[in-house]
């Protein structure tokens, strides 16, 4: 059954209901203390027989349940038992799931529904969208190829084992070297984000990297953003200062979680780190007014999501190591529904991952395969930036 149903979370409402080789109903707690939890590895014969029978009678009543509900508005939803930070709410706070022990009723919920509509106009608030982006003439869809030259210092953040970080040295020895290859046997010239740190390790590869066009962009110093706003402003600089040691220019782009407000300080015109949408759009910052344009990426078109084995340390069950066939697909699928709109698409790699020798080949074939359609634009992010600020200059704040 390869059929998905999404959690439905609203404050203290818990309902969730996932069939994608196994079902899972949790949470669900009416006021005479039903609790149902029904869980299968795999729907194999008779338990899924079972389960299949199962099942019908359950959705039944979770809406007879909330039809009674929605008759009265008085009467008491769920008992709710589950403090933020636990439960559906994991690990996120009382801001973000502000679950109190108690009862609910429709007036709670009606409430809270209003609480959420509040918080999502705010946010709403700080972006402003581009309603139809347009490209330079002659160009169907842009396509930004970035990598983030991280090499070993998230690892090494991460306290990870010395097998992990000969991984992320692997990326700065030859990844790094076959990727610029690539690049430059199809002419397209890419971006590659890069800590501070990095400048310091490998100096020659990006020194190559710089000589071949390709841009050389901020993301952070160590691959982290000091909580303290006077240490967050020094790693900023010193990071631009690499990097202008290789270029001989500030750098202007960057994908980190540096403050707006303090990237626009330090002459960055542009961050690809948000997911607010699919399109290049601008972030307000809500303490300044001022707009940063944002390029955007997605986690699906990243590789490190399908090819790292013990990563951020996760358990051997948890691993994503997949056949580099099955991402081009996937990663195919999202181009050519981009290019039938005019889109665009932001191909996050990391030297370490991507680097090596099979999957440098799968991205040769899907590269080669996007150049062969007409009007695909290759630029460097900082392009596509400057192109979108002309184009689409941000609204006066």
């Amino acid at each position: 059954m390869g059929w998905v149903a999404g959690g439905i979370g609203m404050d203290k409402v818990h309902f969730g209901v996932m069939m994608i080789a196994n079902l899972e109903i949790g949470y669900l707690t009416p006021p005479v203390g039903l609790n149902l939890f029904v869980a299968m590895a795999a729907f194999k014969e008779p338990f899924s027989l079972i389960v299949r029978a199962v099942v019908p009678f359950i959705i039944i009543i979770m809406l007879f349940w909330l039809v009674i509900v929605a008759a009265w508005p008085g009467l008491t939803l769920f008992f709710v038992t589950e403090p933020p930070g636990t439960g559906w709410c994991g690990g996120m706070s009382a801001l973000h799931c502000p679950v109190r022990t108690g009862v609910l009723t429709m007036s709670d919920l009606g409430g809270d529904l209003e609480r959420l509509a509040a918080a999502a106009a705010r946010a709403d608030a700080h972006h402003e969208f581009i309603p139809r982006i347009t490209w330079p003439d002659g160009v169907r869809m842009a396509v930004n190829v970035t990598l983030d030259f991280d090499a070993m210092l998230l690892r090494r953040l991460m306290n990870e084992t010395p097998s992990q970080l000969a991984k992320g040295e692997f990326g700065g020895r030859v990844g790094i070297w076959r990727m610029i290859e690539l690049f430059d046997s199809l002419g397209i010239k890419g971006t590659v984000f890069t800590p501070g740190r990095i400048v310091e390790l490998y100096p020659e590869a990006l020194r190559h990297v710089h000589a071949q066009g390709h841009e050389i962009a901020d993301h952070m110093w160590e691959h982290h953003v000091p909580k303290d706003a006077a240490l967050e402003r020094d790693h900023l600089r010193k990071a631009a200062a690499a990097i202008r040691s290789i270029t001989g220019r500030h750098p202007v782009g960057t994908r980190s979680w540096h403050s707006q407000a303090l990237l626009q300080d330090e002459g960055f015109i542009y961050n690809s780190h948000g997911h607010a949408h699919h399109l290049p759009h601008y972030h307000r910052d809500p303490g300044t007014g001022k707009a940063l344009l944002n390029l955007p990426f997605h986690y699906v078109i990243d590789d490190a999501m399908f090819y790292s084995f013990a990563w951020l340390g996760s358990g051997n069950a948890a691993q994503r190591i997949s056949d580099p066939d099955r991402v081009c697909d996937m990663w195919w699928d999202a181009f050519w529904q981009q290019y039938q709109q005019g889109g665009y698409l932001n191909v996050v790699m990391h030297p370490f991952v991507s680097g090596r020798a099979l999957r440098v080949a799968m991205m040769d074939r899907l590269l080669r395969r996007m150049q062969s359609l007409p009007g695909v634009w290759f630029p460097t992010s900082e392009e596509l930036a400057r192109h979108v600020l002309a184009a689409h200059p941000a609204k006066e704040g």
